[in-house]
């Protein structure tokens, strides 16, 4: 099984404003830090909307020596709970996740999840983009990606939004 990294370089230029509210293609977006452990049983429901195991997620979302994890997650906001988001009285379902390994030397993003239903609707593309903001923020020069090279539309995910094939990518057969 193949793995691709990706890279993404910083072109010194200095992120701008990063808004708690997104405009997307569904809408507007809230996008927060995970709130834990208040956000856990949300992110456990977005885990297996995904197929994926809520307890690899959440240990993911625990930071240790040598390693600390960002997380945040996106939400979306109508114009009745824009005063009063849904999500922040728990009563609503995070449509994406984003983390944020950092690590001595090193930042990677390692979790996207997207909930299927809002695939292909600019969620991934908005969470990684507010990810790589906080990072150039808090001083990486470049973030790294890592990808099956078998899902193909990861890798086209990746390509889209501006990473390049790291020169040394990975591969474990």
């Amino acid at each position: 099984m193949g793995i691709i990294r990706f890279v993404h370089q910083f072109d010194g230029k200095i992120a701008g404003c990063i808004a708690d509210s997104v405009e997307s293609k569904i809408g507007l977006l809230l996008i927060r830090p995970v709130a834990k452990p208040a956000d856990y049983d949300a992110l456990a429901a977005l885990a297996e909307h995904c197929d994926m195991r809520p307890a690899g997620i959440l240990g993911e979302l625990t930071s240790r020596k040598g390693r600390f994890t960002h997380a945040w997650l996106a939400w979306k906001l109508s114009p009745q709970t824009i005063s009063q988001p849904a999500c922040l009285a728990g009563k609503s379902r995070p449509l994406g996740l984003v983390t944020l390994v950092q690590t001595p030397g090193r930042w990677s993003i390692s979790w996207v999840l997207v909930h299927p239903a809002m695939r292909r609707c600019s969620v991934a593309r908005v969470i990684v983009g507010h990810a790589l903001a906080q990072a150039q923020l808090l001083g990486a020069r470049e973030v790294s990606a890592d990808t099956l090279c078998s899902w193909r539309g990861a890798v086209a995910f990746w390509k889209a939004i501006g990473f390049k094939t790291h020169s040394n990518a990975l591969s474990r057969d």
